[in-house]
């Protein structure tokens, strides 16, 4: 990854130049665009209007006017933000600041360390959400990033690809195919005709049920054990990533 986007919706215009200076010096082999954001409302808006997507978003809890937990609810859908980090003095928020774009939670006064970490599991999660280029029913070309997948299904050799945006393609790739070319430690096979995406798992027992479907997945016998584990890990190191 050669290039991140990072927005900075802040009141207080020293802390703007601050979180500037510490992302420049960090990521000096990286392009960073920065774009700053005085009120939610300018974020919310930008957000609206653009299609250039914010790869992290630091975000302060008080703000003059809409404050950043409610921006958080307003974006929490909106795919022109990846990732937000919460920057406040205020401890207590941190409960009402979580979400599942919510990447940490920096105090202020701004600790570089900690800015750091956060920028690195940003870019490490981008990198591990690999682009799959289909075509769609018109014969266009379409780019599906792995974060937006919520599971596939093999069909002979057609793999039916089905999205968190209520999309669905087919693929004359077989699913092993698929699999092999996104690599991802998003997804998990856990049935000969069935990878899920462990960020959409709601419940796993001898049958999956995933966010945005009412559709329970089978778990077949010989992937159960593996399956779990993985799943177990993946929960861990995305915990961890984040602390």
């Amino acid at each position: 990854m050669w290039k991140i986007t990072i927005g900075i919706c802040d009141d207080d215009l020293e802390i703007h130049e601050e979180l500037k200076g510490i992302c420049q010096k960090f990521l000096k082999e990286i392009k960073v665009n920065f774009l700053d954001f005085p009120s939610g409302e300018e974020a919310i808006e930008y957000c609206d209007r653009t299609k250039a997507v914010i790869d992290l978003l630091f975000l302060d809890v008080q703000l003059d006017g809409i404050d950043g937990i409610l921006v958080k609810e307003k974006l929490l859908h909106n795919d022109m933000v990846q990732k937000i980090a919460f920057v406040s003095s205020h401890v207590e928020s941190i409960y009402d600041a979580f979400s599942s774009k919510t990447i940490g939670f920096v105090r202020k006064p701004i600790e570089r360390k900690r800015i750091e970490k956060l920028l690195t599991s940003t870019i490490e999660e981008i990198d591990a959400n690999p682009i799959l280029a289909i075509q769609d029913e018109k014969g266009e070309t379409v780019e599906v990033a792995v974060e937006e997948i919520v599971y596939l299904r093999a069909e002979g050799s057609y793999t039916h690809i089905h999205t968190s945006k209520e999309k669905h393609y087919v693929i004359s790739t077989k699913l092993g195919e698929v699999q092999k070319q996104l690599q991802s430690e998003m997804l998990l096979r856990v049935h000969k005709s069935y990878i899920v995406n462990m960020e959409y798992i709601k419940s796993f027992k001898t049958q999956i049920r995933l966010e945005e479907t009412e559709l329970e997945i089978p778990v077949g016998r010989t992937y159960l054990k593996d399956t779990r584990q993985q799943y177990y890990d993946y929960g861990k190191r995305r915990v961890l990533r984040r602390l």
